[in-house]
């Protein structure tokens, strides 16, 4: 048991998952070997993360957006459904294997 500790703490703690040190324990039994992990470089320190404030612009498309796409997902808005239908070569074959799903129920 002692000789397997340190195997058994990287099976199991969250640090060493993360590190991805897991893998190599749980693939050696099957011969795989994992490879070494690249060096990660940072362009920005990641403890400075956070969120930017929106573009003015960016806000702006998506109330466009939200308006849009809203008169598309209201049934009420037949004229809206109308001139977003598209129809393709397919479409003939599609609407009779729906009304043989439709029609065995």
């Amino acid at each position: 048991m002692a000789t397997n500790f340190a195997k058994f703490v990287e099976l199991l703690n969250v640090g060493a998952i993360i590190n991805r040190h897991h893998l190599a324990h749980l693939n050696e039994p099957e011969g795989l070997v994992v490879a070494d992990a690249e060096q990660q470089f940072y362009v920005l320190d990641p403890k400075d993360a956070s969120m930017r404030l929106r573009d003015p612009l960016a806000s702006d498309a998506a109330l466009l957006f939200a308006q849009f796409f809203s008169r598309l997902s209201n049934e009420k808005d037949r004229e809206m459904l109308r001139e977003c239908f598209v129809e393709t070569g397919e479409s003939p074959e599609r609407i009779l294997t729906l009304k043989k799903l439709f029609n065995a129920y």
